[in-house]
């Protein structure tokens, strides 16, 4: 069962990767769909790791390096749209 959702959850992941890069560099803009497409994949991978019980079996095969990447790169990610909002609330003010 893991293993099945393991891949079901990969499949959406690819899905989103080649569909950005289809789109090309130049799509690939913040606030583009290509952008939230990409972010949305590294948010989903990154996840993954987060049930070490249930996919530890299938992760293992993952380098300590490889995991601090994604989770660096999910960070980015996810924290990268926070400088904006804090300006727009300052200038709300």
């Amino acid at each position: 069962m893991a293993a099945d959702v393991l891949l079901d959850e990969l499949s959406r992941i690819e899905r989103r990767v080649d569909a950005v890069i289809a789109q090309g560099r130049d799509a690939f803009l913040e606030g583009s769909e290509s952008y939230d497409r990409a972010t949305v994949a590294v948010l989903r991978l990154a996840a993954l790791f987060e049930e070490e019980k249930r996919f530890s079996e299938f992760l293992s095969v993952v380098t300590t390096e490889e995991r601090r990447g994604i989770t660096t790169t999910r960070n980015i990610a996810a924290h990268r749209g926070y400088g904006a909002m804090n300006a727009e609330v300052s200038g709300a003010r």
